[in-house]
């Protein structure tokens, strides 16, 4: 992947992840970050006949001593995929892409206390040669 596509591609998961107005952070959160948040990491794209495909994975965080509860853990990740799936976001009139979810999973921490939720997103990047 080109860097500007990356760039294009980490602005737009800021400006949607800035628009849920949860906490984030990439890749690693700090040690005193409150609970709940989400981390983003994109990994590296492949291409295929047609479009180039990045994947997105969104984790969630929270601390079940917290609430005794993963509700406000599940409401985040439901309101940040409400705004991500089927997303597309057009740069000009030849680069853009979509996001769509790929999968979802429950994610066990060694820390009994924390409790996670990962989304993993492929974003289709299209056009930009």
């Amino acid at each position: 992947m080109k860097a500007d596509t990356m760039l294009e591609v980490k602005t737009d998961i800021v400006t949607v992840l800035i628009a849920s107005g949860y906490s984030f952070y990439n890749e690693v959160a700090p040690p005193d970050s409150v609970y709940p948040f989400v981390t983003f990491e994109i990994n590296n794209s492949f291409a295929d006949d047609s479009t180039e495909q990045v994947i997105l994975y969104l984790d969630g965080w929270d601390l079940f001593s917290r609430t005794s509860s993963t509700m406000e853990l599940e409401t985040m990740m439901s309101d940040i995929l409400k705004l991500l799936q089927h997303r597309k976001h057009v740069v000009s009139n030849n680069f853009g892409f979509w996001y769509n979810l790929d999968s979802r999973k429950d994610l066990r921490d060694p820390e009994s206390d924390i409790r996670r939720r990962r989304h993993q997103y492929q974003i289709r990047v299209f056009g930009r040669e």
